[in-house]
């Protein structure tokens, strides 16, 4: 944006004398003075209306408020604060005090791969949150954490006592866990009756198991049959770090049977 600054002083010329050639005023010497009007007019902002499509250069330190921003994209955008109604705004770095809601990232990459003291996301007619698109885990505290155990073979305890199989510990958090357990014969003699389960409590505890819950049971048909009990993936809720055991009990008249099995979980929020 330029300044209009006078070329001529018109009013300078009053006082000359008739017949001293500076008191004309020449066509060239309008040209000229309009010419620098046009070009101060036609690079300055129109206050009534809108700013239009800003074409290219970086807007630093913009503190105050910038209303009416109705078309284009602002990039590069440094310092901005309290901008509203700004569409498409990318790369912009150090918004502070901006509402930023039902505005769109626009840009080559569409994907947002940091967002710092972002409290909520507000939903209208639902929100997608794209998964990954690698094989690597999710760290220790976000959503998809993975933990999980498995052991085995290992030797059941005494016939109709608990014990257990493994054990994972969870963090803080919301999480669906699950697990599976499958009998080994081995040396064991008249199996009748096997049960697998998740708990907290270990050794030849089973308080907290129950049945169809957090618990399940098997007759086998015959002393060589191999019981697996699967338990379906159960919400706990945890405000401290607790460890889940792998329960196993078997129900036998003599040798050593066995046990395999796993236990998972995965974080939800």
């Amino acid at each position: 944006m330029s300044n209009y600054t006078k070329i001529t002083d018109f009013a300078a010329k009053d006082a000359l004398l008739h017949g001293n050639p500076s008191k004309v005023v020449t066509g060239t010497g309008l040209g000229a003075e309009f010419d620098a009007i046009a070009t101060a007019v036609a690079t300055k902002v129109d206050v009534n209306g809108a700013l239009g499509t800003p074409s290219s250069g970086v807007a630093t330190n913009l503190t105050g408020t910038a209303a009416g921003l109705t078309a284009g994209n602002a990039t590069n955008a440094t310092n901005a604060t309290n901008a509203t109604n700004a569409t498409n705004a990318t790369n912009a770095s150090q918004l502070g005090g901006v509402a930023a809601s039902g505005y769109a990232r626009s840009g080559a990459n569409s994907d947002i791969t940091s967002m710092t003291a972002l409290t909520a996301i507000n939903r209208t007619g639902g929100t997608s949150i794209k998964g990954i698109n690698t094989n690597t885990a999710a760290a220790a505290g976000d959503v998809g954490e993975y933990i999980e155990s498995f052991v085995g073979p290992v030797s059941a305890p005494a016939s109709n006592t608990y014990g257990d199989i493994t054990s994972i510990t969870l963090t803080a958090g919301d999480w669906d866990i699950s697990s599976i357990a499958v009998s080994i014969i081995n040396t064991g003699v008249s199996i009748t009756s096997v049960v697998s389960g998740i708990g907290t409590s270990s050794g030849a505890s089973g308080v907290g198991l129950v049945n169809g819950d957090n618990q399940g049971s098997s007759v086998p048909p015959t002393s060589q049959y191999l019981a697996a009990i699967t338990i379906p993936p159960k919400r706990v809720s945890i405000s401290a770090t607790t460890t889940y055991y792998l329960k196993m009990w078997m129900s036998y008249a003599s040798g050593t049977p066995q046990f395999q099995g796993r236990i998972s979980a995965r974080r939800v929020r």
